[in-house]
């Protein structure tokens, strides 16, 4: 529905910021379109997944704080999930610093319930770095692969507790979900 937010923030001087777009020309996952901005960023990035929904309108502000506190070369927000086959998963140490990232694994135990939730703001200067760090196995680009690089490579990667309610609205059956969420409470 890329027509449709165009439409509404148009050129963004109606709500006092500066906006432009990028499309995907080829569907090749989310590491593939924001690294489609790559020659246009000059500033950190706040990034986030489309098919994702969080009851919290603060909570970028929150990545924000965090990033600007922490010196990270980025900040995620992670959730508690009950079904860690459906997230891709932080694995914490005992002080809570990221150690490692799966796609959707099967043993709890061994990795714990942290989600990556699609929010995050990356350091300007990752996005500059060769897009291949986040290609993975399938050849599409994928966040999870650039967050795992990172790890490996000993960049700061540190997460932010999403406390709000947050739902992958990626099937229509959870997108359902959440409107009929949100119209219990109104």
């Amino acid at each position: 529905k890329k027509e449709m937010i165009r439409d509404f923030l148009g050129d963004g001087s109606a709500f006092g910021i500066n906006v432009s777009y990028v499309f995907q020309d080829r569907l090749d996952g989310n590491g593939g379109a924001l690294y489609r901005c790559q020659d246009r960023v000059n500033e950190d990035v706040l990034f986030t997944d489309c098919d994702n929904f969080v009851d919290d309108d603060k909570v970028f502000l929150k990545l924000r704080d965090l990033f600007e506190k922490s010196r990270a070369d980025a900040v995620v927000g992670v959730k508690r999930v009950d079904d860690i086959t459906r997230f891709a998963i932080f694995k914490l140490d005992k002080k809570g610093k990221i150690t490692d990232i799966y796609e959707k694994p099967a043993n709890e135990k061994e990795w714990g319930n942290m989600a990556k939730t699609g929010f995050a703001i990356i350091s300007k200067n990752i996005i500059k770095m060769d897009r291949k760090i986040c290609l993975t196995d399938k050849m599409e680009y994928s966040t999870t692969q650039l967050f795992k690089h990172m790890i490996q490579n000993n960049m700061k990667v540190v997460p932010s507790l999403v406390e709000a309610d947050f739902e992958d609205i990626g099937t229509w059956e959870s997108y359902m979900h959440v409107l009929d969420k949100s119209k219990k409470k109104n």
